[in-house]
């Protein structure tokens, strides 16, 4: 059950799902110190419940590594997706308006 930020850094208490990101991860197989068949194996994978905060989930992302298990990691934030520049969005309004004068339709 979650119960608090996967941040160990933060002690926010989970309260809902709609608060927050939620992460489904999956860490392993059930009984992998056991020898089965690898049918068997692939049925039954572990998944584990973490979730960042409203604070936290902007700036950080979950991630498993072997030995360590889930540790938050911050986002790179020059992946993230930017709003179109003031300059593209002017020049788009501009064809609008050349287009309008001309009397050329939108789409056409």
């Amino acid at each position: 059950m979650l119960h608090k930020c996967a941040n160990p850094a933060c002690a926010n208490a989970f309260r809902k799902l709609t608060q927050g990101k939620l992460f489904l991860v999956e860490t392993g197989m059930i009984g992998d110190s056991q020898p089965q068949a690898e049918w068997k194996r692939a049925n039954h994978r572990r998944i584990e419940h973490y979730w960042l905060c409203d604070q936290c989930a902007p700036n950080l992302t979950l991630a498993y590594e072997r030995g360590r298990g889930v540790v938050a990691i911050p986002l790179d934030r020059s992946l993230l997706k930017k709003p179109a520049s003031v300059e593209s969005f002017q020049r788009f309004s501009m064809k609008d308006e050349v287009d309008s004068e001309l009397g050329l339709a939108k789409g056409a």
